[in-house]
């Protein structure tokens, strides 16, 4: 598709101040995941039943994984 650039063409405009944001951001989510992943394998169920506890689709809870991963 016309218009489509890969999201490294994008960041190459921003300050160093935006990438550190960026970064640090980062890092709390994937914490915040881990401990999300954690807590459900503790509890022992699955990311389905997770994902309507948490009144969300299970598909994100999927991505997710492969971001720990």
């Amino acid at each position: 598709m016309s218009g489509h650039r890969p999201f490294s063409d994008l960041k190459k405009g921003w300050s160093p101040d935006r990438l550190a944001a960026n970064e640090t951001r980062k890092a709390k989510l994937v914490a915040e995941m881990v401990s999300l992943e954690q807590l459900r394998e503790g509890l022992g169920i699955s990311q389905e039943e997770l994902a309507n506890v948490m009144e969300v689709s299970s598909r994100p809870s999927r991505s997710w994984s492969a971001v720990l991963t």
